[in-house]
């Protein structure tokens, strides 16, 4: 910006013939509306002469990065990141503007800082036969829309990798059609990649009336908005048949087309596992009923200490049904005898399912398994810490019919270690780490920028003005601002990174795998952006800055 034209339009005095009447006042009028139309405009509005600025709006200055009237007088290379790009934009630029031509461009660009924004000039010349009488730049700052691009493309690419390496097959239908299916969905149907595409989905179906039974049962649930969730008996392209869960839903795009989504899966195995499990059932069942009066004189023996023990004991057959439920027990999950008994307790978190069949498995192989401490889920959805005994039972010949279970809630016990841990290893007002994890984390982060090559920036941050508002507020009002501070830090930085309080208004801030010494001044600088603006705390607007020291390693050495 500068080089391509030798002037530009003055814009700092106008003057009207004192003859000129009614005339002048309505020339005056306008230039002070041009005036104005100038300064508001939302755009960056730059006139040059002779290769410098002569004149700019108010938003020219800002989105360069100068305080307003600085950029008069300044070359037009102050706005280029280097010499090279200054003179590539006045080889592009000339010859444009002097044949009258609008010079249209999209270019990474200079703050005054040195940081770069990515602008959109659009640029021509005032007179393009004396192109010596300047040139008028029109700028915008389009950092934001291509961002915006970037995590839309990025956005695409993703779904895009979701669909292609899915463990379930993916189709989309329009009007009965296949317009697009992923690789598993041929896969679990048995068609060549990419021979899908095109064809009706009754291929799907062993024939036209399973197809249409298929269509009438499903339809009702697609037009009114709803997910159809429906396992069936399908084919393959070689005729042979499966059975397949459908997830589908209808989509409606921006045109006004409506299109359907199907998630299919395979559970024809899941079926037989099924069958075979009902199988098993019905066998426990028998045996069950023979068994009865046995483990009904075992009951009684044991029911009087159970119903008055403080202990939750409760027992279950070999597939986890309950068959028993001690009054400490109602008191510990919440479910009543009458809730419970013949259900499977829901109250294994989805986590724990690997941990639970593990026990399961030894505890039905005859291993009695004494106080272990596991999590498991009250009624009410509350987390409970457990310390549990369970024990294999057996009938009288020695088969395990199921197993026993004493629990002891010790989630108050529990709650006491995890917080004495966590204030051991991270400050108890912000939450944030203290020194002793700060080190360990920095510690981690040089050696993994040792094997990596990259670099690891450490900042200092000390609150300007804190003292004086604990002095003045109140320490109630300091720990609100710390807390503050603390989240607005937290915006500033990745989840990979570490925030600490020091102590008092003290915080370092630790940002890892960083490619080079100079990736730390974004967050720099957001993070000055965001502790300079107010904050209100109990109906008073607060405004303080921060006062910040970096060090990088191994640039600056290694030692904290």
């Amino acid at each position: 910006m500068g080089r391509p034209t030798k002037g530009a339009l003055p814009m700092t005095s106008y003057t009207v013939p004192p003859t000129a009447g009614n005339n002048q006042k309505a020339t005056q009028q306008t230039l002070l509306e041009y005036q104005a139309i100038l300064e508001n405009a939302s755009v960056g509005i730059i006139f040059t002469r002779d290769q410098r600025v002569q004149h700019c709006n108010q938003r020219a200055s800002a989105i360069y990065g100068w305080p307003h009237g600085e950029l008069v007088g300044q070359p037009g290379s102050v706005f280029y990141l280097s010499s090279q790009d200054y003179a590539n934009i006045g080889r592009i630029a000339y010859p444009m503007l002097s044949s009258g031509q609008l010079l249209d461009h999209e270019l990474p660009m200079r703050r005054k800082d040195g940081s770069v924004v990515y602008c959109h000039v659009r640029a021509k010349a005032i007179n393009p036969e004396n192109t010596a009488e300047g040139t008028i730049w029109i700028v915008e700052d389009v950092g934001e829309r291509r961002r915006a691009e970037a995590e839309l493309q990025d956005l695409l690419l993703k779904q895009h990798a979701i669909l292609e390496n899915a463990s379930v097959g993916i189709l989309f239908t329009q009007d009965g059609v296949i317009v697009h299916c992923n690789p598993r969905m041929e896969a679990i149907y048995g068609w060549p990649h990419g021979s899908l595409v095109g064809r009706k989905s009754d291929v799907f179906f062993c024939d036209t009336e399973d197809y249409e039974n298929f269509g009438r049962t499903v339809a009702p649930t697609l037009m009114a908005g709803g997910l159809v969730d429906i396992e069936w008996r399908n084919v393959r392209k070689d005729g042979s048949t499966l059975w397949s869960r459908h997830l589908a839903k209808a989509l409606t795009g921006q045109d006004g087309e409506r299109s359907t989504i199907w998630i299919s899966e395979d559970i024809t195995e899941r079926k037989k596992i099924e069958q075979d499990l009902a199988t098993a059932h019905r066998d426990l069942e028998q045996r069950v009923h023979e068994r009865t009066a046995e483990l009904e004189k075992a009951h009684q023996q044991l029911d009087a200490m159970i119903q008055s023990s403080p202990l939750a004991i409760y027992a279950r057959d070999r597939k986890s049904i309950v068959t028993s439920w001690n009054p400490a027990a109602e008191r510990m999950f919440g479910w009543s005898a009458d809730e419970i008994i013949g259900r499977r307790m829901p109250s294994v978190p989805p986590d724990r399912i690997h941990e639970f069949n593990d026990l399961l498995r030894r505890v039905l192989s005859g291993e009695t398994l004494m106080q272990t401490e596991l999590v498991r889920q009250r009624r009410d959805g509350k987390t409970i810490y457990l310390n549990m005994t369970l024990a294999p039972m057996r009938d009288s010949a020695g088969c395990i019919t199921g197993y026993l279970t004493i629990a002891a809630d010790v989630t108050e016990q529990k709650k006491a270690e995890q917080q004495v841990e966590f204030l051991a290893y991270h400050d108890a007002l912000t939450g944030l780490p203290n020194r002793m994890l700060l080190q360990d984390r920095l510690n981690q982060a040089m050696a993994h920028a040792e094997r990596t090559g990259t670099h690891v920036a450490l900042m200092f941050l000390d609150l300007d003005n804190f003292k004086q508002i604990n002095d003045t507020l109140g320490h109630a009002c300091g720990d609100l601002l710390l807390k503050e501070v603390t989240a607005r830090l937290k915006d500033c930085v990745r989840d990979t990174d570490t925030i600490s309080r020091q102590g008092g208004d003290e915080f370092v801030v630790v940002l890892r795998d960083l490619p080079d010494s100079q990736a730390a001044v974004p967050v720099l600088d957001k993070i000055m952006v965001q502790m300079q603006k107010p904050v209100r705390i109990e109906g008073s607007e607060l405004t303080t800055s921060v006062s910040i020291g970096v060090a990088l390693f191994p640039d600056d050495g290694g030692t904290f």
